[in-house]
């Protein structure tokens, strides 16, 4: 427990309380405006592969569509969250990883990987809260 305290404090930016709270299913009014159809903007993955780049379509949707950037939400930070933002910058797209929608089994992994996005790809990565998110999401 000592290990996931220190984690949590490198690391301010992030309301870890809040996650917290939704990882025991407490989920506040505020969330549900989050839960609505959003038909076209997600990339269903292939069964046998962790990308959301192979046989999905992904980068040509998002050319169509004209964006630069994926916004990176999901499980699990060190699968199918990660291949997605090393895809990204592959493919010479920005990535949003948005910390607090993001899950894995341990913690300590989750941070290691926020630190490694932050600290190795920062001019391609950035690691944001979904505040920050919501703050600046235009139509």
């Amino acid at each position: 427990m000592a290990s996931q305290d220190a984690a949590k404090n490198d690391s301010p930016d992030i309301d870890f309380r809040q996650s917290d709270e939704l990882r025991q299913g407490h989920l506040g009014a505020t969330c549900l405006h989050l839960c609505v159809d959003m038909p076209g903007m997600f990339s269903e993955k292939a069964d046998r592969h962790t990308s959301s780049w192979i046989g999905t379509g992904l980068g040509a949707g998002l050319q169509a569509r004209g964006n630069d950037t994926l916004v990176v939400t999901g499980g699990e930070t060190d699968l199918c969250g990660l291949s997605a933002v090393l895809g990204a910058v592959d493919c010479g797209y920005r990535a949003a990883v948005v910390a607090d929608a993001l899950c894995i089994s341990s913690d300590l992994a989750h941070q290691a990987l926020l630190t490694l996005h932050r600290s190795r790809y920062g001019r391609q990565v950035e690691t944001v809260t979904t505040g920050t998110v919501l703050e600046n999401w235009t139509r």
